[in-house]
């Protein structure tokens, strides 16, 4: 395990542990509606936000401990985890983590119904618990050891700036898949990307260095610097998914090989196929992302095949390292520091992870 691996698991399970002993969900009175809502919370993840938080306000005060901040950053990853869990509802996705998505775990328990009540009941608890662990992050700020001040600065970014934009961009995504996907710009994704995933990542830097920092103001330069180089790192992050997405090892990703194409996802990654393709290429490529949930496993091959030999899959590699390059590159500025080369490590980590 390489050092920042092992740092982010120090992370998650600390992260895990707080959210499974605070007692939110002793207030549910449903027991599958309660499991759901513990069902991504007890398995962890790879702690990239929280992670990121708790080093940003080490970055500004070498004094804190990691943990100084630990309720504000399982915050964050509560967050993180309730967009997972409707997101698996949206893209239909069955597994999460290698394990049954949260909509599909409830369905499981649910044998005696007939298969579509039992999936159409997953889905509804599905949505609620995800409801529920958004009401769950504004308890843990609202219950945090920070001033009343940062608290309200924090409660305020959320719900006025976070879930506009992050819902937003997933709405984005959504639509997407109604347009063809020779009529949607690397512009648009770019901007899709950004509310979805850049934003939340943006904001657990720009948390994590107000707290360090002892403020309340977002708008800080300061603040402001650290939030758009990881925001930048971020994009990098989501174009690595779009790779993982098509070409993973089932085993390692949890979720079969050429997912995305099979459900017809408008990634930066097809659109630089479709620009490249030409002629019969193009027209065949286009057909594949129509006909994702009916093709043969040669049909996702071939399809494969045609993004890396037209170069996409190599625009892609190399868009996702200058969007690093340039987060690395605007960190440098900074004071050198233990959690300096945390967050360098962590950068470097979203676009080497294994496919």
């Amino acid at each position: 395990m390489s050092p920042i691996e092992t740092d982010l698991s120090r992370v998650a399970l600390a992260v895990r542990d707080f959210l499974c002993q605070h007692d939110f969900t002793g207030e549910v009175s449903l027991p599958i509606l309660r499991e759901a809502t513990l069902c991504y919370p007890e398995r962890g993840g790879k702690a990239l936000r929280p992670a990121i938080l708790l080093w940003s306000a080490q970055l500004f005060n070498s004094n804190l401990s990691e943990t100084e901040y630990l309720d504000i950053a399982s915050a964050v990853e509560l967050f993180h985890t309730w967009t997972l869990v409707h997101d698996d509802i949206i893209d239909q996705d069955e597994l999460r983590r290698g394990k049954a998505s949260v909509h599909t775990f409830v369905k499981q328990q649910y044998t005696e119904l007939p298969p579509s009540e039992a999936a159409r009941f997953g889905q509804n608890m599905a949505l609620l618990a995800g409801d529920l662990q958004q009401a769950w992050v504004n308890q843990i700020i609202l219950e945090s050891q920070i001033t009343a001040e940062q608290k309200l600065a924090i409660l305020q970014k959320v719900n006025a700036n976070l879930h506009p934009h992050l819902i937003s961009g997933e709405a984005i995504d959504v639509e997407f898949e109604l347009s063809p996907i020779e009529a949607i710009s690397s512009d648009e994704v770019i901007n899709m990307l950004t509310l979805k995933t850049g934003i939340l990542l943006r904001f657990a830097a720009e948390t994590g260095a107000m707290l360090g920092l002892g403020i309340t103001d977002y708008q800080d330069a300061r603040v402001k610097h650290l939030g758009h180089l990881i925001e930048s790192a971020g994009i990098a992050f989501q174009l690595q998914d779009d790779l993982l997405g098509m070409f993973a090892d089932e085993a390692k990703l949890g979720k079969p090989v050429g997912s995305d194409l099979v459900q017809g996802k408008r990634t930066m990654l097809f659109a630089y196929t479709i620009e490249r393709l030409q002629d019969d290429e193009k027209e065949r490529f286009i057909y594949y992302l129509n006909n994702g949930k009916q093709l043969s496993d040669n049909e996702i091959r071939d399809a494969m095949a045609l993004i890396e030999t037209c170069g996409a899959k190599q625009a892609l590699e190399s868009a996702a390292q200058e969007r690093i390059q340039s987060a690395l590159d605007n960190l440098a500025t900074l004071p050198e520091s233990d959690a300096k080369t945390r967050i360098a490590n962590w950068v470097n980590f979203l676009v080497d992870r294994d496919m």
